[in-house]
């Protein structure tokens, strides 16, 4: 990098500035509302609709520990602040690491490319190879929340917020398919949590670049609740935690209504729950799942500090780090 590092530092000391309450109740909400989602999906994950929301008739409990959705925007988070800016190449290190450790569940397509990359291979190659070994089946949703925390980073535009969205989802799902879908969660979030969600997600369309995401946010606003699908597929998981999260009301009933599809109830109930997070804030989350949701504290810390972080001047494009991302 040609800065000095006297230079980085001074970027990296200045004193960011002031944000309205409301804007950081928002920003919290909305990792805190991923990762209560996803906690009320885990104990439904491959219950049929109607077996899930029987469950749901009683009392709505959170599974026990950080999920793998909530985890992976905890790394990526912690190394937007380490860093300064998206660097793919320690966001791969982190994520290697974290599977070695023992996660629960990241797939077939992100655990090989995962373990292509702790062989020494680059990530973008490596998340291109798993694709193409599985595909068709290489458009699955494990990556679509990782992205989140880039959307509560200040100063971003939108032509930014997409580029870094689509590497930060590439690091293991190379499909275009999957990369757009955590673009388009990230566009729409980053709207929501700051009051200018009006009119999604029709404000967003013009920068789709994929056009199967962009043929699924089109449909958003004519689909009723029983045309949403839950199978494992990036476009399909945005389309319905996108619908209940801007059909839902409040918090709670939006959240329920989506891990009350069953199936992927993760997957759904993290995307929605990010999405209603940054709509309706961490305060509009029942105080009964903030109390029972894995590292809500640190949740909340992260996303202020996300929201707060005066960036790096921006280095190489993501995908220069590793060459271009060949068939984007």
């Amino acid at each position: 990098m040609w800065q000095s590092r006297a230079y980085n530092s001074r970027v990296m000391a200045a004193q960011p500035e002031p944000l309205d309450e409301r804007t950081l109740d928002r920003a919290r909400g909305t990792l805190l509302g991923l990762a209560v989602g996803e906690a009320l999906g885990r104990p439904l994950e491959a219950f049929s609709r109607e077996q899930a929301q029987r469950e749901l008739a009683g009392e709505a409990r959170l599974a026990s520990g950080s999920g793998d959705q909530a985890q992976q925007a905890v790394l990526l988070a912690e190394s937007l602040l380490a860093r300064g800016r998206l660097e793919p190449a320690d966001v791969s290190r982190r994520l290697v690491a974290w599977v070695r450790g023992g996660s629960r569940d990241v797939g077939r397509v992100a655990a090989r490319a995962l373990y292509l990359q702790s062989q020494g291979e680059p990530w973008a190659d490596s998340s291109r190879t798993a694709w193409e070994e599985n595909h068709p089946r290489g458009a699955t949703a494990e990556a679509l929340a990782r992205g989140v925390p880039l959307a509560l980073l200040p100063g971003l535009d939108d032509r930014t917020l997409i580029r870094d969205s689509l590497a930060a989802s590439a690091l293991t799902h190379f499909d275009p398919r999957c990369r757009w879908s955590a673009a388009a969660l990230n566009l729409m979030i980053a709207r929501l949590y700051r009051g200018a969600g009006q009119g999604l997600p029709g404000s967003i369309l013009g920068l789709i670049g994929e056009r199967h995401v962009l043929r699924a946010l089109e449909e958003l606003p004519t689909l009723v609740l029983g045309q949403l699908s839950t199978r494992n597929e990036a476009i399909l998981i945005l389309q319905a935690g996108a619908w209940c999260a801007l059909n839902g009301d409040a918090f709670a009933p939006a959240v329920l209504q989506a891990v009350g599809l069953g199936d992927t109830a993760p997957l759904v109930g993290a995307v929605c729950g990010a999405l209603a997070g940054a709509r309706f804030g961490a305060g509009a989350i029942p105080a009964a799942w903030r109390q029972a949701a894995p590292d809500a504290d640190r949740l909340e810390h992260l996303a202020e500090a996300l929201v707060r972080r005066t960036l790096l001047p921006p280095g190489l494009p993501p995908e220069r780090h590793n060459g271009p991302l060949r068939g984007s």
